[in-house]
């Protein structure tokens, strides 16, 4: 990807100008004031260019659930302070002058509400103990911001109040203090809330969060007062009447005067509005006691890849980590995939007392699917030759309606981790066609990234409803109409690590010791599943357990190639089911039993080859296939993919008919194999059991014709007179109600045929 030179085109004339006299002495004197006025204007703006050129702006976000605790307060101030000294400390770039207001500007954004949910805390000391560590981070020279995104009440309002700067969003709402679960609050806590909260002219307005028994009326000096002060507006309506408590929302926040002018929406757009970079939106809060681990991610992206990085993640969970790198030198495979991974790694920090914090370390071997990986992360660092995107190979030839809901499943996740949506979907839909890096008319650091379109509307209003300076900076698209970043590029535009660029220095900027990293790699499980994915040891699997399967349905008095035939199926479906995914494996375990049970049907139920015979190898050989291939097939592609798939199965199968065919042969031959078999009967054997008779129950039968009372498959019972007798048939099928005489009695077995 090359980034174009913006192209400057002439501004929108706004009126036209008559041509009026100048002021007296002439048109010389004209020019002359206006060019003394315009190199006055140019000095000035240079001067504050130059100024604000100088200025460094830090900051950090950091999350304030309601269930925070006394020593995460502790944690939050004590890597706050950590980080603005380190921004203090840092010399200005490029040989610039040192500059004071360098100081005002670390901004520390607390959120609220993060995930967007409810913020209401019942415990004052907790709620004061945060309101005061605020306080000492401004007394300190930073600014703290309250961001306000959804509801807070409780004593949770009183950290919000002791913020130099308040923010609400569009679903914001703050207040009231006093409910349901709290007692009417005592006046040192009241002191509080007005000490934290209130100046001169919104006293009242600050009481009434927690006064029932209170009426605020607007005041003659522009802010709030008690209907009976001096200052009161009596002509006024109340802003707030008795027995209700103050709650300030989108439509009434401009009046308190408690908020900034300007309803913010996510945390980029609440960090673009303060000059912050996007490193600013995650949080890095470790504890002094780092547990890192460094991962690797290798391969195809694809069910057997999620199986090996999910179990390394529990691993490290259960050592108690705090600290994740991600090595990614994966690739290829099935986005769906990808994105659960992504979606995993996002929602890793839910229900954790500490935080977790995870980085992608972006080689030169990840391509196209590892920037799902990476957004899942709280940080992307990117070794100087890598790239993020490059997916035009791989959703080359998709359906239109499968790229339609990759890119907002894409947007949607970078909005989980504050990325750039609209960057991100570029990489995945080809409908985004341009992008454009723009900045804020009137406020230079507030910057974004619109697709044309975007822009085009945005030209269209009229001048002083425009959002954006124009034209921005192009961001050029690959040939393939597929987004491609280089490391420089992807730095740009917010999406990676400003200063890391290897595992060294990543470490380091992290506070975290290299000798502190444990790399977490495979296991013996994963080894395992490697080899038994194989294709030649696939082979061997299903060979084998077919020849063991055959051999014992065929040869009686065997039980040893049955258990044999169980463990390499199972371990076949194992090995193939963590690619093919549980639905699918499931699927296909259930479509393999049935055909066992056909079979077993066909063989011992209805002699014979028919349709339970048929349709029982059918779904054998296509479970074996469906998770060998993973899903059922959809394009003329993945047909192709599924017969390179069904090969090594085919081959097992003709090689397991071949084996049986000798084993059955040769087995009872081999030494000590034989004992496996049941001996057949001699001409030896058959005289002793003459020189021995054995007197029979039924001998009295021998020659008797009877009645077939039940089907003869070939046992059943014949029914002689009154008496009912089990029975073997000799030959095939004999249906009920069919005459049979008894031609052999051996013991209690009783032969007979038809007649």
């Amino acid at each position: 990807m090359r980034t174009t030179k913006p192209v400057f085109v002439p501004a929108v004339q706004q009126g036209r100008t008559g041509a009026g006299r100048g002021p007296a002495g002439g048109p010389a004197f004209s020019v002359a004031l206006l060019s003394l006025i315009a190199c006055l204007g140019a000095l000035t703006l240079s001067a504050g260019a130059a100024g604000a050129a100088e200025e460094q702006i830090g900051g950090r976000f950091v999350s304030v659930p309601p269930t925070v605790t006394g020593e995460a307060i502790n944690r939050i101030r004590q890597t706050i302070e950590a980080e603005y000294k380190r921004f203090t400390s840092t010399p200005p770039a490029e040989g610039g002058r040192p500059d004071a207001k360098a100081i005002r500007r670390f901004r520390v954004v607390f959120d609220f509400n993060p995930s967007g949910r409810d913020n209401r805390n019942l415990d004052f000391g907790l709620c004061s103990k945060l309101a005061e560590v605020i306080r000492s981070l401004r007394q300190q020279g930073m600014q703290t911001i309250a961001y306000v995104h959804a509801p807070v009440t409780g004593h949770s309002v009183l950290p919000v109040l002791s913020c130099e700067l308040r923010v609400l969003s569009r679903n914001g709402i703050l207040g009231p203090v006093l409910i349901e679960g709290l007692p009417p609050l005592e006046k040192f806590k009241k002191d509080a809330y007005r000490e934290y909260g209130s100046t001169e002219l919104n006293e009242p307005l600050i009481s009434k969060l927690f006064e029932r028994d209170l009426e605020v009326k607007k005041s003659k000096k522009g802010g709030f007062a008690r209907p009976k002060d001096p200052d009161a507006d009596d002509n006024s309506p109340p802003v707030f009447k008795e027995q209700e408590l103050a709650v300030f929302t989108p439509r009434n926040y401009k009046e308190s005067g408690l908020f900034e002018e300007d309803l913010r929406g996510d945390r980029e757009e609440i960090a673009r509005a303060y000059g912050l970079s996007r490193e600013a939106l995650q949080e890095s809060v470790l504890s002094e006691n780092v547990v890192a681990f460094q991962i690797p991610v290798a391969g195809e992206v694809d069910g057997a890849l999620k199986e090996r990085l999910f179990r390394r993640l529990r691993r490290a969970q259960a050592r108690g980590v705090n600290f994740i790198v991600l090595e990614l030198r994966c690739h290829g495979g099935d986005t769906a995939v990808a994105n659960q991974i992504a979606t995993h790694l996002a929602e890793l920090n839910e229900n954790r007392d500490s935080p977790l914090v995870t980085v992608a370390f972006v080689t030169k071997d990840a391509q196209d699917t590892a920037l799902y990986l990476a957004l899942g992360c709280h940080y992307i660092v990117m070794e100087k030759d890598a790239k993020l995107g490059g997916f035009g190979r791989l959703l080359k030839g998709k359906p239109s309606d499968d790229l339609k809901e990759i890119g907002p499943g894409m947007e949607e996740l970078a909005k989980q981790r504050s990325y750039p949506p609209v960057l991100a979907r570029a990489f995945v839909d080809p409908s985004v066609t341009s992008l454009f890096y723009v900045t804020r008319r009137g406020r230079s650091h507030e910057w974004a990234i619109v697709t044309g379109r975007d822009l085009d509307e945005d030209r269209r209003l009229p001048r002083n409803e425009q959002r954006w300076n124009w034209p921005g900076e192009a961001i050029a698209l690959g040939s393939d109409r597929f987004l491609t970043l280089d490391a420089a590029q992807a730095r740009r535009f917010g999406l990676t690590h400003p200063r890391a660029s290897d595992l060294a220095s990543l470490y380091e900027d992290f506070g975290v010791k290299q000798s502190q990293v444990q790399v977490l790699g495979a296991d013996w499980l994963d080894d395992l599943a490697e080899f038994l994915k194989n294709d030649w040891t696939s082979f061997l699997l299903i060979m084998i357990g077919i020849t063991c399967l055959i051999l014992e349905l065929k040869l009686p008095g065997v039980g040893l190639p049955g258990v044999i035939a169980a463990l390499c199926f199972v371990l076949y479906f194992w090995s193939h089911a963590q690619w093919a995914g549980g639905q699918v494996t499931w699927l296909a375990v259930l479509l393999f039993v049935l055909g066992l049970v056909l079979l077993g049907i066909e063989i011992f139920v209805l002699p014979g080859f028919g349709v339970c015979g048929v349709s029982g190898i059918v779904l054998v050989i296509g479970s074996l296939a469906l998770v060998a291939y993973g899903h059922w097939p959809q394009t003329g592609r993945e047909w192709v993919d599924l017969s390179k798939q069904v090969g090594p199965l085919g081959l097992g199968l003709m090689g397991a008919v071949v084996l049986a065919v000798l084993l059955a042969r040769y087995l009872p031959n081999i030494p000590y194999a034989n004992r496996l078999l049941l001996k057949p009967q001699t001409e030896t054997d058959d005289l002793d059991e003459a020189s021995e008779p054995v007197a029979s129950p039924h001998a009295a039968l021998l020659g008797a014709i009877g009645v077939a009372a039940t089907p003869l498959r070939p046992a059943g019972k014949v029914q002689f007179g009154e008496q009912f007798v089990d029975v073997v048939a000799e030959g095939s099928y004999i249906v009920p109600g069919a005459r049979v005489q008894v031609i052999e009695i051996e013991g209690n077995r009783v032969v007979v045929k038809q007649v």
